[in-house]
């Protein structure tokens, strides 16, 4: 129960600070966000690339 209830913790501090972050810079989260969709795309395509490549 202890490893839920600070699991809990943490999704729950991280959701305040990016909301924090939101509302204070939106056009920096904005682009933050880009950022990590555009990396994620990336990393990805990569492991897509890597299993077809498997056979």
């Amino acid at each position: 129960m202890r490893g839920l209830r600070s699991s809990r913790v943490l999704s729950t501090v991280l959701i305040i600070v990016t909301l924090l972050f939101v509302i204070r810079q939106p056009a920096t989260a904005a682009d933050t966000a880009t950022k990590i969709f555009n990396w994620l795309t990336k990393a990805i395509d990569g492991l897509v690339v890597f299993a077809s490549s498997l056979g």
